[in-house]
């Protein structure tokens, strides 16, 4: 079975342009080892790797990433390696939300 993972159209249509394209790649490489709950364990190093950047700049883009509130760094809770949760921002939350929130208000 062939693994997939997606992103929202929210984040090409309203946040990609606003982070470098190291950011991007770094952003779709963490949403892609990501669990369930949006957590991923991937290291720098590892990105770096498949993405064929620097780890400095897998490090700057992390930055950037939680800078913007794409991406949270999650307190070492006795893992031996960092770990961080891959936000959606709620700008783009809500607004896929929306319809149904409209609908719900003009039915009440």
């Amino acid at each position: 079975m062939q693994k997939r993972f997606w992103l929202k159209d929210e984040f090409i249509d309203e946040q990609a342009s606003k982070i470098s394209v190291y950011a991007q790649v770094v952003y779709m490489c963490m949403c892609r080892h990501s669990n369930r709950q949006g957590i991923t364990f991937i290291g720098a190093r590892k990105i770096a790797a498949k993405m064929g950047i620097h780890k400095d700049t897998v490090f700057k883009a992390r930055k950037q990433l939680r800078v913007v509130g794409l991406v949270a760094h999650l307190k070492n809770k006795g893992w031996s390696v960092s770990a961080f949760r891959v936000v959606v921002p709620l700008s783009l939350l809500f607004r896929s939300f929306l319809p149904y929130v409209l609908i719900f208000l003009h039915s009440v």
